[in-house]
């Protein structure tokens, strides 16, 4: 196992399809005018201290009304942001690459920071469920499906719950039911043949937490890439 190295203030971690435990939401899809609400995860995940007393504020990263972000979202009949955050993807070589994350009405961006070129696009109705860790962390992996389940999305959020509680309350084209699902140890997809275990561990002394990645291995079926 290999540990990800990242920035002192994202705390390390991951999780389980083996023994997860889930919540789903009932929220409408396409209610995209409707206030947030943050989900409380009691007893299903550790909370800091802070966390009771953070807002919802949507544009974390202060980017809903650039130029380069509006054309964007034009290109795909789209104009507003829902959610953005600048978070660290965790990469096809395990490492962290920072990126800008937005939630719009019909999809996940990721934008390179500055330029604000899109890297990756995600449509919402794409999305089987997201997975947390049971720790006091900020990492979330997004499950995928259909022509898109080739590559999951394993990142490091600090407003992560706002994001999760934006999805699972029918934020944009969700399919509404969204599951969330809590364990220490989950396999994700990436670079469309292979596959990796991620595992979260808890250090308590330090009040950290972190993330092991196994070897990448090649996904049943998919054979050796060219």
């Amino acid at each position: 196992m290999q540990r990800v190295a990242g920035p002192p203030d994202h705390a390390k971690a991951v999780a389980s399809e083996d023994s997860s435990s889930s919540v789903t939401g009932a929220g409408a899809a396409g209610d995209s005018h409707r206030a947030t609400r943050l989900l409380p995860f009691r007893g299903r995940k550790k909370r800091r201290d802070s966390s009771p007393g953070k807002r919802c504020v949507g544009d974390h990263a202060n980017v809903a009304h650039h130029p380069k972000v509006l054309r964007l979202l034009a290109k795909h009949n789209e104009s507003r942001v829902l959610f953005a955050d600048n978070i660290f993807k965790v990469s096809r070589e395990g490492k962290p690459k920072p990126r800008t994350l937005l939630l719009s009405g019909q999809a996940l961006y990721l934008l390179k920071p500055e330029t604000f070129k899109c890297s990756t696009r995600i449509a919402l109705g794409a999305i089987a469920k997201v997975v947390l860790s049971h720790f006091a962390d900020n990492f979330c992996l997004v499950k995928l499906k259909g022509a898109e389940a080739q590559n999951d999305l394993l990142f490091s959020c600090v407003h992560k719950t706002e994001l999760v509680s934006s999805l699972v309350q029918g934020k944009g084209n969700v399919p509404p039911g969204l599951e969330v699902a809590f364990a220490e140890e989950v396999t994700y997809r990436f670079a469309a043949v292979y596959q990796r275990t991620a595992v979260f561990s808890e250090n308590a002394a330090l009040r950290s937490v972190h993330l092991a990645l196994s070897e990448p291995t090649v996904r049943e079926g998919k054979g050796q890439p060219e």
